[in-house]
């Protein structure tokens, strides 16, 4: 993997209890495993829990230690895990309202993650529609959702991508006062379609509108469903994917759906990732996967969302998962 800097790959939740943190400890060691540097960043600063995944000690300083001497290099808080090329860069020490990260430190923080040795870097972000969070995640070169298939987490990932999508409309349109306004409009009236936003855009500027169109086209989002327990349940996730594109303009990235499985639960009881402890578990093989299609993902000239995972694999993987259960409870 030939990059001038690392790829950076955002996790977001927008709700919490979803396994964003599981998800994440698990693809970083996957990462890894494939034979490319990583690091991870526990940037859930409200909930910082990476470090007991990965088994550091919490005794073990933390970046957050930066935010306080933002003149020292991030790679000073860099911390090795027991997996070979897999580093974490753990939130020990947080402390209340440090989760308010100003402006400038955020500059200076986006720019040392990239001079990080690595390459590949995951951020692990907070739960929600923060505006720190929106921006690391706009910004990042591979944007994930974890979610669940609970009608509810459906609701908030549709109201968590139009946020994103207003992040990035307010960005590009910051020296456009006219434009920014209806981008504001967007974001305060629920009435309010995209479409309806790139109309009055258009009536405006013209040749803006486009720009906000290709900014929708080239937003790639991808989303992993966990704790998955019926293969029908992947029917209401492809009935967000349609709903996003058509009142967002967003073409959702589906690359793995990850079943509930006992021994996710009893990984994440042992505090350890079940790569670890159940490496040719089809979660695991699930999560390898996912790493894959993200990779491939990010270097395609033509991203082909719908060729991702098929629904004949999503069964497959659906009855390996059923077995490896019932063999777990011996029923087989």
């Amino acid at each position: 993997m030939q990059n001038s800097h690392p790829l950076i790959v955002a996790i977001a939740g927008a709700k919490g209890g979803v396994g964003k943190s599981m998800v994440c400890s698990n693809l970083a060691i996957q990462f890894a495993q494939a034979g490319l540097k990583t690091t991870l960043l526990d940037l859930d600063l409200g909930a910082a829990n990476q470090h007991t995944l990965l088994g550091v000690s919490r005794s073990c300083r933390g970046w957050t230690q930066w935010l306080v001497h933002p003149s020292d290099k991030l790679s000073k808080f860099q911390v090795h895990t027991k997996q070979e090329n897999l580093s974490i860069l753990p939130a020990n020490g947080y402390r209340p309202g440090v989760a308010e990260i100003s402006l400038d430190l955020q500059t200076k923080l986006i720019d040392q993650i990239r001079k990080l040795d690595s390459e590949i870097i995951l951020i692990d972000l907070g739960a929600g529609s923060h505006k720190g969070t929106l921006d690391f995640f706009t910004l990042a070169d591979i944007k994930v959702i974890v979610t669940t298939t609970e009608s509810t987490s459906l609701l908030n990932n549709f109201e968590f991508l139009k946020n994103v999508l207003y992040q990035a409309f307010c960005r590009a349109s910051k020296n456009y006062p006219d434009i920014l306004e209806l981008v504001y409009e967007f974001k305060n009236d629920v009435s309010l379609k995209l479409s309806h936003l790139i109309k009055k855009v258009e009536a405006k500027d013209p040749f803006f509108s486009e720009t906000l169109i290709d900014i929708c086209r080239s937003l790639n989002v991808n989303v992993v469903f966990n704790q998955v327990r019926k293969v029908e349940e992947v029917h209401k996730a492809m009935r967000l994917k349609k709903i996003v594109q058509k009142q967002l303009h967003l073409d959702l990235i589906y690359p793995g759906f990850i079943f509930f499985s006992e021994e996710v639960v009893a990984s994440m009881q042992k505090k350890l990732p079940i790569s670890y402890i159940s490496p040719s578990s089809i979660v695991t093989q699930i999560f390898k996967r996912i790493t894959q299609l993200l990779l491939e993902s990010s270097i395609s000239e033509k991203k082909q969302p719908s060729s991702l995972i098929s629904w004949s694999q999503i069964q497959q993987d659906f009855h390996k998962n059923r077995v490896e259960r019932k063999k777990a409870h011996h029923l087989l």
